[in-house]
């Protein structure tokens, strides 16, 4: 709110954006959004014409108002109103410390959050998708953001009026006590001075980046130095056959565990290795342990694939992948590969060739996360891949037709060009039973078991093998 109120909201904004990047995610998927509260719908619904929703307040000054002055600047706003920017009124009426106009600055804006969330609650106008910065224009931004609905654009307009409406007793209450007639606007010349120390603040300085870079280097030297103290260690999901109930599978997951034996997510620690340019040395970690864990599985006379992520540092780096290519040949045939859509965008010479030798050393290769990258289709033409991984989000989008007939889109590309299917993030009986009804797709996911220990996977697999035999010896009998 007032002086500095974008610059209040930057804490809120990354996971406003994230509520956002899911609900793209689940829209692309053919799902319904969720997420009503995101960027787009505070800059296209709540904070119409800037901090307070001051569209109206410049619309009830030029409707209500007798006094010329306020009338003046309320038309000079406008414009600029249109784009959500209100340093005219703000400092030109002014609104900053005035009391007069307290009320309605809170309420305006309040009163627009509560009816366009509950106009989108109730279905009545689409949820945001698409990204609206603070600063783009009205009627586009809510049309846009909400992927092409009309009604948004009458939400907003409905807003207007409302806020409007909200400010029109307070404008009558200000003309009352303005005694000023000379016609000058300080907003010109704050705006100016604001801009000025903006652009000295906010300028490219070599010194200033390189100061920068130096304390980002020591803020990620000590995450490290705190991270090596702690346990890392692999947790092996289940990929379960749609068509035998049986474990086919895993899946191998880093895990981080520190004195206390508190888990910590993959997400939090290894963008600091990103950072830090240490990723092919996890991955090498983690290709590492899984070959000693198939080794020891074997020995056991367990025999069981494992799958691990790979990332484009590694796939890119020749000295790298021969490391990693003398390690697989300990368990020939044993150790799948996942990489990303994005890694097929660096260097896709190289990228294929790592591919190939990875397919001559017995190995698979799956698409992870697929639909969710850059131009999905275009890679099943240029890479050969065996398998693709489809995401979550669309598992998650099977509650709606829609959903399902993409999800099935994806299983028939897959089909007529004779490559595997994995779902992940199965978690239910009705996405399981939908998911496999019309193919033999490999299932991962709660549904069937969480990231469990080696030891316990084993168990966990051995346990589906019996029961699977038991139910076929059962099936047997009665059918003799």
């Amino acid at each position: 709110m007032g002086i500095h109120g974008y610059y209040a909201l930057t804490p809120l904004v990354t996971p406003l954006i994230e509520a956002l990047d899911i609900n793209r995610l689940i829209y692309n998927a053919g799902g319904v959004p969720g997420n009503i509260m995101n960027l787009s719908t505070l800059s296209s619904f709540m904070f119409i014409g800037g901090s307070g929703a001051t569209l109206g307040l410049a619309f009830a000054i030029v409707l209500f108002s007798k006094d010329k002055v306020m009338r003046v600047i309320a038309i000079t706003s406008v414009p600029l109103g249109l784009f959500n920017i209100n340093e005219i009124l703000l400092f030109g009426l002014p609104i900053i410390f005035n009391l007069r106009l307290l009320m309605p600055f809170f309420l305006a804006p309040l009163a627009n959050m509560l009816v366009s969330v509950t106009a989108m609650k109730l279905g009545l106008v689409a949820i945001p998708v698409v990204m609206a910065p603070i600063t783009s224009p009205l009627v586009l931004n809510a049309f846009i953001s909400t992927g092409g609905d009309i009604r948004a654009v009458v939400l907003q307009l409905i807003l207007v009026i409302m806020s409007t409406l909200i400010y029109w007793p307070f404008v009558r209450l200000l003309d009352k006590h303005v005694k000023r007639r000379d016609l000058y606007i300080p907003s010109l010349d704050t705006t100016f001075t604001r801009r000025e120390e903006e652009a000295y603040v906010l300028a490219v300085d070599p010194v200033t980046e390189s100061l920068k870079k130096v304390r980002e280097i020591e803020g990620v030297e000590k995450q490290l130095e705190a991270l090596s103290t702690r346990e890392f260690y692999l947790e092996f999901q289940p990929q379960v056959s749609g068509k035998t109930r049986q474990v086919v599978g895993a899946e191998a997951l880093i895990r981080l565990r520190d004195s206390n034996g508190k888990v910590e997510s993959p997400a939090k620690f290894l963008p600091v290795f990103e950072k830090a340019n240490l990723m092919k040395d996890i991955d090498t970690w983690v290709i590492r342990q899984s070959v000693q864990q198939s080794k020891e599985w074997i020995a056991q006379g367990f025999y069981m694939p494992i799958s691990v992520n790979v990332t484009s540092h590694t796939l890119t780096d020749l000295v790298v992948m021969e490391e990693v290519l003398d390690l697989i040949a300990e368990v020939p045939g044993l150790l799948h590969f996942e990489i990303t859509e994005e890694s097929l965008l660096e260097k896709e010479s190289v990228v294929e060739s790592s591919i190939s030798r990875l397919h001559e050393a017995g190995s698979t290769v799956h698409i992870d996360d697929f639909g969710t990258g850059y131009s999905s289709l275009s890679y099943l033409n240029r890479f050969d891949i065996d398998a693709i991984k489809i995401d979550r989000s669309f598992v998650v989008a099977l509650s709606t037709e829609r959903g399902k007939q993409v999800f099935y889109s994806l299983v028939g590309i897959a089909k007529q060009l004779g490559m595997n299917i994995i779902v992940e993030g199965v978690e239910t009986a009705e996405q399981y039973n939908i998911v496999t009804r019309e193919t033999d797709a490999v299932v991962q996911g709660w549904y069937f078991s969480k990231s469990v220990s080696a030891k316990d996977f084993k168990k966990y697999a051995l346990q589906r093998s019996a029961l699977s035999s038991k139910t076929a010896k059962t099936v047997t009998e009665v059918s003799l």
